[in-house]
């Protein structure tokens, strides 16, 4: 008869009525068949709740777990079964009650039984929940006199430790010391168990200096020669991976404790699993810029080489990508000279595999490690490179890629090949192959990219009378390696307006390559008129304005640099192609400040993807231009980058939360998952961010973030304005105070031309406009709030249009004007109005709006 047949009432009659120890006498049988019946009522007698702990304290546990390795599939069946009804909320209380009993069977049978209930996350919540003192239990019985005890408590209190709360608890618990014992034992399944245990509670970064305090570096080392456990070195080289991951002080003491002069001992001569492991934990060392030249020292060399070209995927992954961490600001790089061609082919054989896979993958790897190599300055080095024709051809031929963001074919991992192979390129004409392009006004440009146009949009009171332009290739026979500079400037200005002419933002037009026409097309005859804002246009009393024109004081004007098309009846500019081209791509580099928009988090870190590239590494180079990314990259920070003090009680929900923009610092390649960045420094951290209500949120300390609405503070990492953004932000105070008064007197306009013509972006006008009105109100905190908040935009709009269209539509929401009639025809730029005329009739708008509010008064 099935389980559920049976009537409840006679299953609990049975156990009331004395019928387990009957049942139990039957399964200790020799014979098969009682074995079978005898468990099958068990199992039966075990789906009701009210049954559970009672078959527990009859002493059936033991028989149970004995039948359920029978070879007879029936038996087995029915003992498992009966078990697993055991094991459901009705019996767990009772099993961890029995863990105190004296008798060792007992505690064997508890602690399996707990064991198997502590693989499902749903029941391990319920015993944290439930069970209070079964970690401190467990604990104990790993000093049991019983090795199958200690076994089987380190077992479990492994599975324990695939949730967060249980790798702390397990420390609390003072359980480190007796995992340490067992570790160092002799039995085979006792440090298998230990080795287990402790690689899931070295994932918790707060347990990674208790870990390494409590002295377990050099055992784990130890371990990685057991040669005759593949599963023990696994686990080792895993926790030591975990341990290092964190912080270099870690890391330092990792190498000291010998691991990698361990693992270049083994890697060759280890399974698959294992050399995967021991490769990934060099390439986590070698993130460290202080071991760099300790770890090319020890030969690593002589192994990542020759691993880069094994038969298995992650194995090549892991070792491609130790060397690449390693190319990276090693300052002596004559290892790399020694190594070129030695081992295996040496570096030069590594980078050509990896290049002519056709992994993009592995591919990003190589070619990036090439620019590192490039970018080192190293003579030696770079005339081995330069005439590496085999490595050359190929990336040549992956720079000639060209990806279309809309390519529904098309991926990320290949748009980033493509700019890093652009990149080496450039380093290779100007310091290899000498392939250079001068213009016409002395600028050289080297080869293999496609012909571009810089326009420089400027404010002037001035007019423009002509546009000239010149180029010529260094030499006839070089036009087709394609890189041409075509510069845009004024060839006339009167000369009591050139101190008006300054500046707003540059714009890049690009044209299709030609890489394999010997001669590029004539720009000279082909170009059309260009106009620059502000130009009057050639028109009739016909003519009507198109797109990228306005009309002032009876004539057409342009509100856009661009080239003029002119039809029968009406004159337009077209829009210029933005700076992210889909042709190329801005790319991140180790030491670069970027922006990125956070999109997940987990507990050991936060992904993003890096949005603009705000400065580049070298410190010496003058004020740099952000160079807003094509296409997003990939990024991770982790938790212990996040802050450079305190790095074992940071919180990432609390420092950065889905949706923020922040300012980072690039540090390292990474992995496969992408670029690693840190927060670490003062000025890095949280710059926009949307508090829960809905409401925008500015920096009050350096671990919160207030709604200016609800006065609601948050728990951010913010980042620290840095002294330039700190003048700027009184800057803008000071004049926003004036301001207010223009609005008073009714002539902001004239005070906005004149902050144009001083060098203000039209967003930073639009940021002190909004303090202006915010000051004439008397709010002038909660001006002075926004004004922090967008100072960090007024130095350069380093956020995309789609931003700065939203942050000039907030400014208008919160500033009450949206819903009126001549801003809400202006404030869209791409609906015909120029920066200049927003920022503009925007302040015009707010001193109508005074003298209204004072007639109103």
């Amino acid at each position: 008869m099935v389980a559920d047949q049976i009537p409840a009432e006679n299953k609990v009659l049975i156990v009331q009525l004395g019928g387990l120890t009957p049942l139990i006498r039957q399964m200790q049988s020799t014979n098969v068949e009682v074995q079978c019946n005898a468990v099958g009522c068990i199992t039966n007698l075990a789906t009701h709740e009210e049954n559970k702990a009672k078959i527990a304290r009859s002493g059936a546990l033991g028989p149970l777990t004995r039948l359920a390795k029978s070879k007879d599939m029936r038996v087995q069946r029915n003992a498992t079964g009966a078990l697993l009804n055991m094991t459901h909320s009705g019996a767990i209380p009772v099993l961890v009650q029995l863990l105190t009993s004296q008798d060792v069977d007992v505690q064997y049978y508890c602690t399996t039984a707990l064991s198997n209930v502590a693989v499902d996350s749903n029941n391990r919540k319920k015993l944290s929940t439930n069970e209070t003192r079964l970690v401190q239990s467990l604990v104990q019985l790993m000093d049991s006199p019983a090795p199958k005890v200690q076994c089987q408590a380190a077992l479990a209190l492994r599975n324990l430790a695939s949730d967060e709360k249980y790798q702390l608890d397990i420390v609390k618990a003072r359980g480190l010391p007796s995992l340490l014992r067992l570790l160092q034992s002799s039995y085979l399944p006792l440090i298998l168990s230990a080795v287990a245990c402790i690689r899931n509670i070295s994932i918790h970064p707060q347990n990674e200096s208790p870990i390494i305090d409590a002295g377990f570096l050099r055992p784990l080392v130890d371990l990685l020669g057991n040669t005759d456990n593949e599963e023990i070195q696994c686990h080792a080289i895993s926790t030591l991976r975990n341990l290092a991951a964190s912080s270099d002080r870690n890391k330092q003491l990792v190498l000291e404790a010998g691991a990698v002069q361990k693992c270049k001992q083994l890697v060759l001569s280890v399974p698959l699993t294992v050399q995967s492991e021991m490769t990934a934990a060099i390439a986590v060392l070698a993130l460290s810029d202080d071991l760099k030249p300790h770890l090319l020292s020890l030969g690593v060399f002589d192994v990542l080489i020759p691993l880069t070209a094994s038969d298995s995927i992650e194995v090549q992954g892991n070792s491609a990508a130790a060397l690449g961490n390693l190319s990276s600001k090693v300052g002596d790089y004559s290892v790399f000279v020694q190594n070129w061609t030695a081992p295996h082919g040496g570096i030069h054989g590594y980078l050509k595999r990896f290049v002519l896979s056709g992994d993009s993958t592995f591919q990003h790897i190589a070619v990036w490690t090439l620019l590192q190599l490039l970018e080192s300055g190293d003579k030696a080095l770079l005339e081995l490179i330069g005439k590496a024709d085999d490595i050359v051809s190929v990336v040549q031929t992956i720079a000639d890629r060209n990806l279309e963001s809309d390519d529904e074919g098309s991926e990320d991992g290949e748009n980033e090949v493509i700019g890093l192979s652009r990149r080496c390129l450039e380093h290779l004409a100007k310091g290899v192959l000498g392939r250079q392009y001068t213009s016409g006004v002395g600028v050289q440009a080297p080869g293999g990219m496609s012909y571009r146009l810089i326009a420089l949009e400027s404010q002037s009171s001035g007019e423009h009378t002509s546009c000239v332009r010149s180029i010529a290739p260094a030499s006839e026979e070089d036009i087709g390696y394609g890189n041409a500079m075509m510069h845009l400037c004024t060839s006339t200005i009167p000369s009591t307006s050139r101190a008006h002419v300054d500046p707003v933002y540059n714009i890049q037009l690009r044209q299709k390559h030609f890489p394999n026409s010997p001669h590029p097309p004539s720009h000279a005859t082909s170009m059309a008129t260009i106009a620059l804002p502000g130009d009057r246009l050639p028109s009739n009393p016909k003519t009507l304005p198109g797109p990228g024109t306005h009309t002032h004081h009876a004539a057409l004007a342009a509100s856009l640099a661009g080239p003029i098309t002119t039809s029968a009846s009406s004159v337009s500019i077209a829009h210029p192609t933005p700076r992210t081209s889909t042709t190329t791509n801005a790319l991140p580099t180790v030491g670069a400040t970027v922006l990125l928009r956070i999109l997940r988090l987990t507990t050991r870190a936060a992904t993003g993807a890096i949005l603009t590239i705000a400065a580049p590494p070298e410190p010496a180079a003058p004020a740099p231009q952000a160079l807003p990314c094509a296409e997003p990259f990939a990024c991770t920070l982790r938790r212990e980058d996040i802050r450079a003090t305190e790095k074992d009680r940071v919180r990432v929900a609390d420092a950065v939360r889905p949706g923020d923009i922040v300012r980072a610092e690039v540090i390292s390649l990474g992995d496969q998952g992408g670029y690693y960045v840190s927060t670490a420094r003062n000025e890095l951290g949280v710059v926009l961010a949307g508090a829960e209500g809905g409401g925008a949120l500015v920096p009050v300390s350096w671990c919160e973030m207030e709604d200016v609405e609800t006065g609601v503070r948050e728990a951010r990492k913010g980042a620290r304005r840095t002294t330039s953004a700190l003048r700027m932000a009184r800057s803008v105070r000071r004049v926003a105070l004036r301001m207010a008064a223009c609005v008073r007197r009714r002539d902001a306009r004239a005070a906005c031309c004149a902050r144009l013509a001083a060098g203000w972006s039209c967003l930073g006008l639009a940021v002190l406009v909004f303090v202006a009105l915010a000051s004439r109100r008397g709010s002038c905190s909660a001006g002075a709030a926004y004004c922090d908040w967008l100072s960090f935009l007024v130095e350069a709009d380093t956020i995309s249009k789609d931003w700065q269209d939203k942050t000039r539509y907030m400014i208008l929401q919160h500033a009450g004007l949206v819903q009126q009639r001549n801003t809400s025809r202006n404030w869209l730029l791409h609906k015909g109005a120029s920066p200049q005329a927003f920022v503009c009739d925007f302040a015009a708008d707010y001193a109508m709006a005074d003298s209204r509010t004072k007639d109103n008064a």
